[in-house]
């Protein structure tokens, strides 16, 4: 069973990760980061667009925003590489994400 802490959580997860499909509903992101930290903060790191101006995108709280963008995939990867060594640097777990999947429940308890 769920408490109502673990819940919340996944909340703002499937929240964060929503809002940043809302944002792309017309692209697919090319690369995808999602890093975590001990507390089970989540942070994201993602490349839209393929070959010409890429854009990457940074999520901290659930807010997304454009970190970068350039006119070859090479150089937005190079800031995701960065970033993520960064955030590695500190302690977090990072990893890319080749698909996800969101799932819901109907019937959750609290205790």
């Amino acid at each position: 069973m769920l408490r109502l802490s673990q819940i919340s959580k996944a909340a703002l997860v499937v929240a964060a990760f929503t809002s940043s499909a809302a944002l792309a509903a017309d692209q697919k992101a090319s690369e995808f980061v999602l890093c975590k930290n001990s507390a089970k903060n989540v942070r994201t790191l993602r490349v839209m667009g393929e070959n010409k101006n890429c854009k990457v995108t940074y999520s901290k709280g659930g807010a997304e925003e454009q970190v970068g963008e350039h006119s070859a995939k090479e150089s937005c990867s190079s800031i995701v590489d960065r970033m993520r060594d960064t955030l590695q640097a500190a302690n977090w777990k990072c990893k890319e994400v080749s698909s996800a999947t969101v799932t819901t429940s109907t019937e959750v308890s609290r205790q």
